[in-house]
């Protein structure tokens, strides 16, 4: 490692998504790090001058192996759609000598099996933290902060079938047993994981508030301790709509149980919102994590945002 009690050199693979763009952003505004991108040697994206761009062919070992070579920590932060290609990434970055790995998370808190194992687009997050402890065994050291943030508040109100909430058709869905959860900002998230990194590895101090404390765990992020009812309230009051415009049905069903009965049926995953966002959002399944993010905001130094200013901004961005 670069320096022994904090974390310098810093990959990100993914650094144009939504995730990695803010990581990137704010990392470099901390002015405390070496940051390098990895992207695929075809990619067009640019990138600050600041920063160093690796292109590399993601089915050449040795040249991946080369671009985490004298990084201390890797974040992923790729697409859905490039998933299977993180196991060799990882397994690159054991071999270069990587201590610290990020996987690809920002979603749900991957520490909860039951909803693990129900939910498919969680389970390969899970095959990534079993890789690395596995490659462990051989490189000495290493290990992964998995990144808990719920849902992403901007994309879930983008796409009405996420939260259920038409922000352009005014429309509402709600299900049976409504439950309180936990959201995050794409700005809180980059936040986050800048923060993280830039505490020391070890803290006799405050054992919490450090990167040894969160070896092999999860932080949790959250924005937003909130209901589908707080979010419409607050969609309502940022278009300027009342209740009586919008219209609302009640399905009298449980979300999670659709979802599951969905995934028996052989429905795509793609297209099963119900599975991911029941677990989010019913009372019960999985999506209240406030119980740990509180520590965490603590530790992290994370921002109180303001909930009408960012839904705000989403709805701003949907063109409503």
């Amino acid at each position: 490692m670069s320096e022994s009690m904090h974390v310098r050199n810093v990959i990100i693979v993914g650094a144009s998504g939504n995730v990695g763009s803010a990581t990137l952003d704010n990392l470099n505004t901390a002015s405390k790090f070496s940051i390098t991108v990895l992207t695929r040697s075809e990619s067009s994206s640019s990138f600050p001058s600041n920063v160093t761009v690796k292109r590399v062919s993601y089915s050449d070992p040795a040249g991946l192996e080369e671009a985490f070579r004298n990084q201390d920590a890797a974040i992923f932060a790729i697409s859905f759609r490039a998933t299977d290609d993180q196991p060799r990434l990882i397994e690159a970055a054991a071999k270069a000598g990587v201590k610290w790995i990020l996987p690809n998370e920002y979603a749900g808190d991957g520490m909860n099996k039951a909803m693990v194992d129900a939910v498919p687009v969680f389970q390969p997050k899970r095959d990534a933290r079993q890789q690395i402890e596995e490659l462990a065994k051989t490189y000495n050291g290493l290990k992964w902060v998995g990144i808990c943030t719920g849902p992403w508040l901007e994309s879930s109100l983008k796409f009405a079938v996420l939260f259920d909430i038409d922000v352009q058709g005014k429309k509402v869905q709600t299900w049976e047993k409504p439950g309180r959860f936990n959201v995050s900002t794409i700005a809180q998230i980059g936040r986050a994981i800048t923060a993280l990194l830039s505490l020391p590895v070890s803290n006799t101090e405050d054992p919490y508030a450090s990167l040894e404390h969160y070896a092999n765990r999860f932080i949790y992020v959250s924005s937003f301790y909130t209901t589908q009812d707080e979010l419409l309230a607050a969609v309502q009051r940022a278009t300027g709509s009342s209740p009586e415009d919008w219209t609302r049905h009640h399905t009298g069903e449980l979300r999670f149980a659709k979802g599951k009965q969905l995934i028996k049926d052989g429905a795509p995953v793609m297209q099963n919102p119900h599975i991911t966002f029941g677990a989010y959002m019913e009372e019960g399944a999985g999506g209240d994590v406030e119980a740990m993010a509180i520590e965490d905001r603590r530790v992290l130094r994370l921002p109180q945002e303001d909930l009408d200013a960012a839904v705000k901004a989403a709805v701003a961005s949907v063109g409503a």
